[in-house]
């Protein structure tokens, strides 16, 4: 599930050339179209329930653990250490402070 910012052809055809995976974005209205029909007006709604827990499971973990502060962080296995540091300490906290 993703934005519509990750729309774009060669997004979706990258993703399933490379990993298998179809993208699921929200439709928007293209260039001079009024108004969307029924079936893509139920697709965003579809979308968004299915993208919500995970946008909250992500502001759960910044405002935590602040998963997304890692400034000083110069390398690939810096980069991992700090993600993986932090889930472990957001399942710490998840598991022993109610």
């Amino acid at each position: 599930m993703g934005d519509r910012a990750y729309a774009s052809a060669l997004s979706r055809g990258q993703l399933a050339d490379e990993q298998s995976l179809t993208l699921h974005t929200p439709v928007k209205l293209k260039r001079g179209q009024q108004r969307l029909d029924a079936a893509e007006k139920t697709y965003p709604t579809y979308v968004s329930r299915m993208r919500q827990p995970i946008e909250s499971l992500f502001n759960w973990l910044i405002e935590k653990v602040q998963l997304q502060n890692g400034s000083k962080i110069r390398s690939e296995k810096g980069a991992l250490l700090h993600c993986m540091g932090r889930l472990a300490a957001a399942l710490y906290i998840m598991l022993f402070n109610p």
